[in-house]
């Protein structure tokens, strides 16, 4: 699929967005937890929705000219026997729309070793 050209914000303050929103949520972890990574999950969606429809809504006060879908997925990082870290995913994302005015942006965020886990965003965006 051709990479779109109507992202809605340039892509620096969308990583910004999702970073901020990824490292809020993780502000606490010490670690992987199976059970926090729904809230995990949520916070992530809830904060980088909230800063998406803030950054696009018109100064007028009219209504974002956008529609989001967000999607967050939280890999945990394995190491296998003593060896190396081991993970694998894969996810694909197809769409049918005007290339123009809507798009799709994926982001990985790295929580690093220390955390034992990774955060691949998605963001897609269709034109009001």
């Amino acid at each position: 699929m051709p990479e779109s050209t109507g992202f809605p914000l340039a892509e620096s303050q969308l990583k910004e967005l999702a970073t901020k929103a990824s490292e809020e949520a993780l502000a606490s972890a010490t670690e992987y937890d199976h059970i926090s990574a729904q809230t995990w999950n949520q916070t992530i969606i809830n904060n980088l929705m909230e800063s998406l429809v803030t950054a696009t809504t018109p100064a007028d006060g009219s209504n974002p000219p956008y529609k989001f879908a967000i999607n967050s997925t939280i890999i945990q990082n394995v190491a296998g026997g003593g060896g190396p870290e081991k993970r694998g995913m894969y996810s694909s994302v197809g769409a049918y729309w005007n290339e123009a005015k809507d798009g799709m942006w994926s982001f990985k965020y790295d929580a690093g070793s220390r955390l034992g886990m990774d955060i691949v965003l998605s963001v897609i965006w269709i034109s009001i």
